[in-house]
């Protein structure tokens, strides 16, 4: 495997332009190229660098809406239900559940997002 090793500018401009990519998904990829002087080839080995965080941002905001989506559904039931002894009942089991791993910081997400 050959490496090549980066001078601290390089290093810089890469990392301002996956930060760019990252925060601006909508922007076509000739604006990001004309933003940051990049040819095809070095905004191809950016994006490829910055793929592994696109998936991971991709995962966290489909399981936070997952999330939302539920407690979502649950409130309204448990607002439309209040004399329903189901009611409490669900709402403690949504406080209480064990949620997978990867919904733990879409759990935590929301609730800061949340009203609840």
């Amino acid at each position: 495997m050959n490496l090549t090793v980066l001078d601290p500018d390089e290093i810089k401009t890469i990392n301002a332009v996956m930060d760019y990519i990252l925060k601006n998904p909508s922007k076509t990829v000739g604006t990001i190229k004309r933003r940051f002087g990049l040819s095809e080839e070095e905004y191809r080995m950016i994006f490829d660098l910055t793929m592994p965080h696109i998936r991971t941002d991709n995962a966290k905001s489909y399981w936070k809406t997952k999330y939302l989506m539920l407690r979502g559904q649950i409130s309204e039931f448990v607002q439309n239900n209040k004399k329903s002894k189901l009611a409490p009942e669900l709402w403690s089991i949504l406080e209480n559940c064990d949620v997978s791993e990867k919904n733990m910081l879409a759990q935590q997400e929301a609730e800061e997002d949340s009203d609840f």
